[in-house]
């Protein structure tokens, strides 16, 4: 794990007079590779993290106005001439380091001075001659934003531009500065050459010529390996934009594919439903009509009466008319003369049957046939299958519910495609891949002129140096000086080397991380690490946007990467000290950063409130965490505080 706290004691140290906190490595592995400090705000988490700096860097990380305040002010009103140190003690393999720094306070009437004494700094036991060196070589200073970061200014991580210090304390951990000294030491050792060189043939006319011809050369060589350099970032950036373009379009061209089928499953769902609605329909009609089979015969037998009915009432309304005439006549049928008692008892017949026709009358000859009809009609009902409208219904349910959630699937898989995108992606494909072929003909062109160049620089050199042989002294000097120039090109073509291979490993590892952390792992595709050492976050269309775009908790799961990612791809792991880093995040970077620190491969150091780890959270890193410790008041005091 590279270096590791193992234990540090502060005395009089703000609010601790005398505290200790251990880190026990025998319980930290590769697994359990977090320890967690949890304090309220005010209670002396950050007083921790300025103790450690204090302690490596002196007044370089903590300046004198702030050092003058450092001193316990409730030792103070006993002792104003107090004393304080802090002593770190670290593990590097089987090496250990232990970091001491004190200071006293020196009141001089109302002014107070404090005597800020150098570092000393044991190897195994033994005192270091060189202490700022031995830090340097343990947590390099230039570098300490990296090891040790304060959460609330964690947004300046992904700035757009970093300061000259800061790509410098990048370059640092990369161990770049020691290849750019081997470069201009080099560079100016040839220079010297030259001069010696020149100035031995200051009488040669001819060889000055070519040594100033040669110079010029060399420095239009320089100025087009500079364009062939930026041609050379251009390109990748061009090839990476191509990739994903490319990529993006081959998935929109799948999810367009998907598309079409969720549209022809739609238009499925919808005449099934049309079906289902009809099936419902005739189950619903049969259960309305299932009483019907059960009173048919009853139906038939009122069918029947009505028609014998029909019938009576017919020859009824003949026999009135009968005796209607019979009455009126003088005679009877058979030819005698009708009495008046003969008539009295036809006058009485047709009274009767006149009224049973009234009767009859009453339900209209219509409404009684109508009647008939539909009871006949209903005698001859065809019966349906019950069950076999329900099974046809229930399979209309399943295939529509099967149907439901293919839909429902498809949805989700081509959620977010934007029709225009990709209607427009092969255009930006084909934009993409001429933009990359134009920086490739670039840096033909640039290599072409470059090894004309060269070419030219080699005349010039062959001539110099057939001129300079033909004096002991100038030849012993060109061949210096062919040494050193080939020592020099040799030296630039390993930093060139070396800065593109960091940093492709440095964003290929921040990449990663942040894939991880970022709470929109469907639109963000990973980090670009520009020139100078700047972010960009690379979208699945292969644009590349700006942080300041961002939102805040974008721009600090973005930090957080870069931080980590950086920590990973250094030969060299060293402990990462956060103080109050999440608690002011949505709940999912939140969780997606603590989630991360297992994967850090360093001892992690949270200095922690509640908001940074609720419950729920710590119950799920504490299979990682190696050890957790708690700030607390000292008898109620503000001014005390202790680490249990």
């Amino acid at each position: 794990m590279g270096l590791q706290l193992e234990k540090m004691t502060l005395h009089n140290w703000k609010c601790y007079q005398d505290q200790t906190i251990e880190f026990d490595l025998s319980f930290q592995d590769e697994t359990k590779n977090v320890w967690i400090i949890f304090g309220q705000n005010g209670f002396g988490k950050t007083s921790i993290l300025e103790a450690l700096q204090w302690c490596l860097y002196g007044t370089g990380a903590v300046n004198k106005e702030a050092l003058r305040k450092a001193f316990n002010d409730v030792a103070v009103s006993d002792n104003p001439t107090l004393e304080m140190s802090v002593q770190l003690t670290f593990k590097r393999g089987e090496d250990s380091f232990l970091v001491s720094r004190s200071a006293q306070r020196k009141p001089r009437g109302k002014l107070v001075t404090v005597d800020d004494r150098e570092a000393t700094v044991y190897r195994n036991g033994r005192e270091c001659q060189d202490p700022r060196e031995w830090i340097e070589v343990l947590l390099p200073k230039m570098s300490r934003e990296f090891f040790f970061f304060d959460g609330v200014d964690i947004q300046r991580y992904a700035q757009q531009t970093h300061t000259v210090e800061t790509k410098n304390a990048i370059e640092r951990i990369l161990g770049i500065p020691e290849l750019k000294n081997l470069r201009d030491d080099t560079e100016r050792a040839l220079k010297d050459l030259q001069k010696q060189l020149s100035d031995a043939e200051q009488t040669n006319e001819e060889l000055q010529r070519v040594v100033t011809e040669l110079e010029t050369v060399e420095v239009g060589t320089e100025t087009q390996r500079e364009q062939l350099g930026r041609a050379k970032e251009n390109l990748r950036s061009a090839q990476t934009i191509y990739e994903d373009t490319k990529q993006r379009a081959e998935q929109l061209e799948g999810l367009r594919e998907k598309l079409d089928e969720l549209r022809r499953l739609e238009g499925d769902r919808d005449r099934l439903r049309e079906r289902l609605d009809r099936a419902e329909q005739q189950v619903e009609e049969t259960l309305r009509k299932a009483p019907i089979p059960l009173l048919l015969g009853f139906v038939k037998e009122v069918a029947n009466e009505l028609q014998g009915q029909t019938v009576t009432t017919a020859k009824l309304f003949g026999s009135v008319q009968q005796l209607q005439k019979l009455l009126n006549s003088d005679r009877c049928v058979c030819g005698r003369c009708l009495d008046e008692e003969a008539k009295r008892y036809i006058q009485q017949d047709l009274e009767q049957l006149q009224r049973v026709k009234e009767n009859s009358s009453r339900y209209g000859a219509l409404e009684q046939d109508e009647l008939r009809d539909r009871l006949s009609a209903l005698s001859r009902y065809d019966q349906w299958n019950l069950e076999e409208k329900l099974l046809d219904r229930d399979q209309h349910r399943d295939d529509l519910d099967e149907i439901e959630q293919r839909i429902s699937r498809l949805k989700r898989e081509t959620h977010g495609i934007n029709e225009e995108e990709a209607r427009d992606i092969w255009r930006k494909v084909a934009e993409a891949e001429r933009q990359r072929d134009d920086y490739q003909n670039k840096i033909g062109q640039f290599q072409r002129a470059i090894d004309q160049s060269l070419q030219r620089e080699d005349e010039l050199r062959r001539k110099m140096e057939t001129l300079a042989g033909k004096h002991k002294e100038t030849a012993t000097l060109a061949y210096q000086v062919r040494l050193a120039r080939g020592l020099l090109e040799a030296t630039k073509e390993l930093i060139d080397w070396r800065i593109e291979d960091a940093k492709a490993t440095i964003e290929e590892k921040t990449s990663e991380v942040h894939r991880r952390v970022t709470n929109k792992p469907d639109e963000y595709n990973g980090v670009v690490l520009k020139e100078n050492y700047t972010l960009g976050v690379r979208t699945v269309t292969g644009e590349v946007l700006n942080p300041e775009t961002l939102s805040a908790g974008e721009k600090e799961a973005l930090a957080f990467a870069f931080i980590t990612g950086l920590n990973l791809a250094s030969e060299t792991s060293a402990l990462l000290v956060m103080d109050t880093p999440f608690g002011h995040l949505d709940k999912t970077h939140q969780r997606n950063l603590v989630k991360a620190l297992p994967d850090i491969d360093s001892q992690v150091i949270v200095l922690a409130t509640d908001r940074d780890f609720p419950d729920p959270l710590l119950n799920e890193l504490m299979p990682n965490v190696a050890g957790v410790r708690h700030i607390e008041r000292v008898g109620g005091s503000e001014r005390l505080s202790e680490v249990t």
